[in-house]
């Protein structure tokens, strides 16, 4: 059978519109879709088309606004399509264009995705059920309700795109739901993302830390670099061209991910440092999402805006424009690090720092480290 597959990225119209100027709002951090946002390496939607490529999906198409054209395209594979729309209204129509598009192709199948939600499921149970209900169209859902996941038919009902909406039931869709019994996490806001982590370190999911496994529960990406005075504890995710300074302590499943610095004696606890932010001298960042200049405390659920660049420095994140962006601007990399101080050393850093496709990024002044006799390259 072929199947097809049509992935729909930040747009939910349910929700449209709502907490749109918040550091951590539905479905979005900083105004980026949190399906886009790397963790452990990688963003929910580059493990979604990874998935669907190795699952025998022989077309695959990602729909998405005009806004964040960069950033999604940047994490495609050259055999996938990306569609994109002006506005948020439009992304349907669009979808229902590509589904007819797909199946004058052949596809006899298509899985249609608002990618939010990550969802695992066995692809070939779900295909029998749908031939077995024998119904147009099979929406997913698991104990909570609907996964705006759905399996359609070749020659669906024409009025089935009509009524596949975010939060539609399942009668509404057209058909009796595939009821999912694997991992399931919704993604809604920012302490989705951080449980995503703790899942994966903790084998609850499929997911996998990118780069190497270089010890029981530590993974260590290319052109990473930490001092050999610098502490991981198990879990923990230590990314693309980390580095991590001396009397530093990474623990308790956090990730530190691409282009990230930890400053001399700083703590991170229980937290994810998302890509190009720099942690400084002495800091105790537990039970966080830190993002650039912005800290989300998950267990007071309090975000602040720090605008000293000795505390917090990083990529200025700003909500995507939708005309004449800014060209991505490439983080700076710092001198080779002295040949003795590294206990971690994978591969040579990688100068390829336009894939990220943040393209509304603008990188601030890195923190005032310690001075070069103690710090985390001085041994």
């Amino acid at each position: 059978m072929l199947v097809g597959a049509i992935l729909v990225v930040g747009t939910d119209a349910s929700t449209s519109g709502r907490d749109s100027g918040l550091f951590d709002s539905h479905e979005n951090l900083a105004g980026h879709p949190l399906a886009s946002i790397e963790v452990l390496g990688q963003s929910l939607l580059q493990r979604t088309v990874s998935r669907l490529h190795a699952d025998g999906f022989r077309d695959i198409a990602v729909i998405s606004e005009r806004s964040l054209s960069t950033l999604i395209h940047s994490q495609l594979p050259g055999n996938t399509d990306l569609i994109l729309v002006n506005r948020p209204t439009d992304v349907w129509s669009a979808a229902q264009r590509t589904f007819a598009e797909f199946a004058e192709n052949g596809v006899e199948s298509v899985l249609l995705i608002r990618l939010g939600a990550c969802v695992e499921f066995d692809l070939q149970q779900l295909l029998n059920f749908h031939r077995e209900q024998n119904q147009p169209v099979t929406p997913l859902y698991d104990r909570d309700g609907p996964l705006d996941y759905w399996i359609l038919s070749a020659f669906p009902d024409p009025a089935s795109f009509e009524t596949i909406q975010a939060g539609d039931a399942a009668d509404e869709a057209g058909g009796t739901p595939f009821q999912v019994t694997g991992y399931v996490n919704r993604m809604v806001r920012a302490r989705d993302l951080r449980r995503l982590v703790v899942d994966s370190f903790l084998g609850r999911c499929q997911i996998k830390p990118s780069g190497i496994h270089l010890k029981p529960g530590i993974w260590v990406d290319e052109g990473a670099q930490v001092h050999r005075r610098a502490r991981i504890v198990a879990p923990a995710y230590i990314g693309r061209n980390v580095k991590v300074q001396a009397n530093a302590l990474v623990t308790r499943c956090s990730n530190l991910e691409r282009g990230c610095e930890v400053g001399y004696g700083t703590v991170v606890e229980d937290a994810s440092i998302l890509r190009d932010t720099c942690l400084g001298t002495g800091l105790d960042v537990t039970h966080a999402v830190v993002w650039g200049r912005n800290l989300l405390n998950l267990r007071h659920d309090v975000a602040l805006e720090i605008n000293d660049p000795k505390l917090l420095s990083g990529p200025t994140i700003v909500r995507p424009r939708p005309l004449h962006p800014i060209a991505p601007t490439a983080p700076a990399v710092s001198d080779t690090p002295a040949a003795d101080a590294p206990a971690v050393e994978v591969s040579e850093v990688d100068l390829n720092v336009n894939a990220d496709g943040l393209r509304d990024v603008v990188q601030d002044a890195k923190p005032g480290f310690v001075s070069p006799r103690r710090n985390a390259w001085a041994g």
